[in-house]
């Protein structure tokens, strides 16, 4: 039975399904690990989102493997089993096979794929790690809901030693200019 919303309560009606099709259309976040790479330090997460739309260029900032696959293979190994199987082949439209092929990859479990480049309008090159340890590359059919991996950057933030001599420097100052004052 479908419900329409009355005139006298119309705008609490219309925020409640605004905040539900926002729920369900807003990807979902998990847990971030750090890892040390060799461009940085990253915090990777995954989020719930169709293949298309992360394989995007315009998601650069937060895929920095985005169009290099050794770079992705880098991410994948560093990550390991930190965050747990998060995708499991064979999921909707992803034929998945016994031996290991690009187009078709082995069924099992998974880590959070990490988008490499979209390839013709529904499909994106990935880069996994599997439950045997192993990184793979394997189109996965874009129109599917998968954990897609995601960073952050970790910016280095100073050492307690370091912050401690700012303090003191700063107080020196302070005291300089109040000896002024005074004299």
């Amino acid at each position: 039975m479908l419900h329409f919303c009355s005139s006298n309560d119309l705008a609490q009606c219309v925020m409640n399904r605004f905040l539900l099709a926002f729920v369900l259309l807003v990807p979902l976040s998990a847990n971030a690990v750090l890892i040390n790479t060799s461009i940085g330090s990253y915090d990777v997460g995954y989020v719930m989102a169709f293949g298309i739309s992360i394989g995007d260029p315009s998601n650069a900032e937060n895929q920095p493997w985005l169009g290099n696959g050794e770079l992705a293979i880098e991410f994948a190994s560093l990550l390991g089993n930190a965050l747990g199987p998060v995708n499991t082949l064979p999921n909707y439209g992803t034929g998945c096979s016994d031996t290991y092929s690009p187009l078709a990859p082995l069924c099992g479990d998974y880590g959070p794929f990490f988008a490499v480049a979209p390839i013709f309008t529904h499909q994106v090159v990935t880069y996994a790690r599997y439950e045997d340890g192993q990184v793979y590359g394997f189109l996965e059919y874009g129109l599917d809901l998968a954990n897609w991996a995601t960073v952050s950057e970790v910016t280095p933030t100073p050492e307690p030693g370091t912050l401690s001599l700012f303090v003191t420097a700063l107080l020196g100052f302070g005291l300089l200019r109040l000896r002024r004052r005074v004299a």
